[in-house]
């Protein structure tokens, strides 16, 4: 049943022991039989080829085992900044999260992101202050900056590290009162006992702490603690476990991952002091009429779930990672995908465990499965009941940020390139594929510079086909800065029927991002109505063109106001290219400038480094707005061109020395400074000439 049920994601910053963690969790749990180290390559979490080499998460993997009576669904997810976007898709499938804190360094400002996603979630959450063995680790210090970064959060220990002699050498669980004596050898071995001496003022400040914020979560326990001063532990538990579940409180733990000191007893609390499916808020979602209805994480309420996972196995097949909103799902079940409006046959079920998956009777409400060889399901699909069809919140993925044109080095490869693509772009949500119309380039489109080298890494790993990767053309815009009037004929004769068409226009520059507007101001008849279209059309092609650097136009007026037409000679076509040559020629007179687009820039970086980053970006055309002071990190907000942002991520690598992030979005169009444009302008006229010589 669902209360038997829980799903815990890993959700922290990049560097801070996800993955370290999962690792000892099931190795403590023995369901793997050695632990695994990520430099090593051989965790259970990071099987991808791409992983083990970069020694990074790069995508979500679910480990699902049982612990007693509980199935347990692990997930361990990406932290660097390219990858977010879809760990905060994943973060819907998991009731309950851990954020990692790295000890030694302390919270720093990425952990912000993270904990507005729990918030907007309503998400049950802990923290796992890890690498406690490292020199400059210090638990309170780690307490402190977590009360000031997120003020008006409650944090409450569980378990506090014992240092001796500079020494991680256990940790003491403060709602059972004991103290555990942990082996440093990876082993997870550790020796129960009462609390030390030299322990028990520390554990007595932080255990009084604990008790008085739980008592704030009931009523009953209010009162029992102002009358008696102390609560037992099963009520503190109880308050525990209410808080939680509500998250209102947020239980704090101290370990390390690496050396699986801590990792047994924070997973024995986890285990009852998580939330359950039946816990977590209603799910709104809309019925077949458009009408908001609500699914409750119940198995007796009709079938629900999202696929929030895709993956492609060179054996397996297709493989859907879904999340149980409501109901139960059994084997050769009829299903319906509203996403796409499809009836589909489910035949098999399974649980994931890493890179395998295991066959499974049956999944219920908070469950999270795989459906194999189903090539329908996308991610992001609701799939439900048939008779009883809903459609759940859609998953959100942001607009790319960084583009790349993409051809194969070998001739012929066309097909393999195509083939893996469109494979790579079923599995990742946040990468695109197009076309751009203008330069015939194939362009992938993703978050940031990690994102594409990887898409990159993996053609040529899992399709065998190696490609050439080059900065795309900016999609610069054209536009006008006057007023003008401007005739536009189009006359040509060559026996028997002619063509004729004459057009005056007006054009006139709108306001940054109206776009395009067409007006007709003929009274009189000089041009007859149905040749109108045809005008407007041709404008629209030729503005398409563009008229100074082949690039589109945007943000003009064209009013037809005047003209003259042939009883025999007039048609569609001569007017259509009239209204072409008028724009061409008006275009001429009218100022035209290029306008490039500028992206809102957001830097963080260690404080040395700022200095670097302001200069840098000052001299890539930027515009610096805000200088703000994170937790531990300067930030760094400006607007820069994105001709000059292109290839920002390696030098941004450089001069952090790997420890700067940055995001970006589109911010607007602004004109481009006159010597730059008409470099543009003439390499475009020279490219020109040459296509009309050859």
């Amino acid at each position: 049943m669902s209360n038997e049920v829980r799903s815990l994601g890993m959700i922290s910053p990049k560097g801070t022991g996800k993955t370290s963690l999962v690792e000892a969790i099931l190795f403590n749990a023995k369901i793997i039989k050695r632990l695994g180290r990520v430099e090593d390559g051989n965790t259970a979490s990071d099987f991808d080829p791409e992983e083990i080499e970069r020694r990074m998460t790069l995508f979500p993997a679910v480990n699902t085992f049982t612990a007693g009576k509980t199935r347990v669904h692990l997930l361990d997810t990406a932290g660097y900044p390219d990858f977010l976007p879809e760990t905060r898709a994943v973060a819907r499938a998991v009731d309950n999260a851990v954020m990692l804190i790295n000890a030694a360094d302390g919270v720093k400002s990425q952990a912000a992101k993270f904990w507005a996603l729990f918030d907007d979630l309503q998400m049950s959450r802990s923290i796992f202050v890890n690498f406690m063995d490292k020199e400059l680790a210090n638990f309170g210090a780690v307490l402190d900056q977590l009360r000031k970064a997120f003020e008006g959060a409650l944090f409450v220990p569980i378990t506090v590290p014992m240092i001796k002699d500079k020494k991680l050498v256990g940790v003491i669980d403060l709602v059972g009162g004991k103290a555990y004596a942990c082996e440093a050898d990876g082993s997870g071995k550790f020796t129960e006992s009462d609390i030390p001496d030299d322990f028990a003022d520390l554990a007595e400040e932080f255990k009084e702490k604990l008790v008085e914020a739980v008592a704030e979560m009931d009523d009953a326990l209010t009162e029992k603690y102002l009358e008696s001063g102390e609560l037992s532990e099963q009520e503190v538990t109880q308050g525990l476990l209410k808080g939680v579940a509500e998250a209102r409180l947020t239980p704090v733990y101290a370990g390390s991952a690496t050396l699986n000191v801590g990792v047994a007893q924070f997973m024995n609390r986890f285990l009852s002091l998580s939330a359950a499916p039946g816990q977590r808020p209603e799910i709104a979602c809309k019925d077949k009429d458009g009408n908001e209805v609500v699914r409750k994480p119940d198995p007796a309420q009709p079938f629900s779930a999202f696929v929030f996972k895709t993956l492609v196995d060179q054996y397996a097949g297709k493989i859907s990672l879904f999340r149980i909103v409501s109901g139960k799902l059994t084997p050769d079940s009829q299903l319906l995908d509203t996403t796409q409006d499809r009836k589909v046959k489910v035949q098999q079920l399974f649980t994931v465990f890493g890179k395998r998956q295991e066959s499974a009777d049956q999944l219920v409400a908070g469950d999270i499965g795989a459906i194999v060889k189903v090539d329908e399901f996308q991610t992001g699909d609701t799939i439900c009941d048939m008779a009883n069809p809903v459609v759940l919140p859609p998953l959100k993925f942001p607009d790319p940020v960084l583009s790349l044109a993409i051809k194969p080095k070998e001739r012929g490869d066309e097909d393999k390139l195509s083939l893996g693509l469109t494979r790579l772009v079923e599995e990742d949500p946040m990468l695109k594929v197009s076309r751009e119309e203008q330069t015939q380039e194939l362009m992938i489109s993703g978050t940031g510079q990690i994102h594409l080298d990887c898409v990159v890494s993996r053609l040529k790993k899992r399709f065998a086909v190696e490609v050439e990767v080059s900065t795309p053309e900016v999609p610069y815009r054209e536009t006008i800065t006057k007023k003008v009037q401007v005739q536009g004929r189009h006359k040509k004769q060559s026996g028997g029927r002619g063509q004729f068409g004459d057009v005056w226009l007006e054009l006139e520059p709108l306001p940054s991002g109206s776009g395009f507007v067409f007006e007709n101001k003929i009274f009189g008849g000089s041009v007859p109505k149905n040749y109108i279209p045809a005008v407007e059309k041709g404008v629209v092609e030729r503005m398409g063109r563009g008229c100074i650097a082949g690039y589109p136009m945007v943000d003009i007026k064209v009013t037809i106001f005047d003209g003259s037409y042939h009883t025999v000679d007039s048609s569609d076509m001569a007017f259509r290219i009239a209204g072409s040559l008028a724009l061409q020629k008006g275009t001429d007179l009218a100022g035209p400038v290029l306008l490039e687009p500028h992206m809102s820039v957001e830097v963080e970086c260690p404080d040395e480094c700022m200095g670097d980053i302001i200069g840098d970006v000052n001299g890539r055309r930027g515009k610096v707005s805000t200088m703000e002071q994170g937790l531990g990190v300067k930030i760094v907000k400006a607007t820069v061109p994105l001709s000059e942002m292109l290839r920002y991520a390696p030098d941004l690598d450089s001069m952090t020395s790997g420890r700067g992030t940055y995001t970006m979005e589109l911010s607007h169009y602004e004109e481009v400074p006159k010597k730059i444009a008409q470099e543009i302008i003439e390499a475009y006229q020279k490219r020109k000439a040459e296509e009309e010589e050859s």
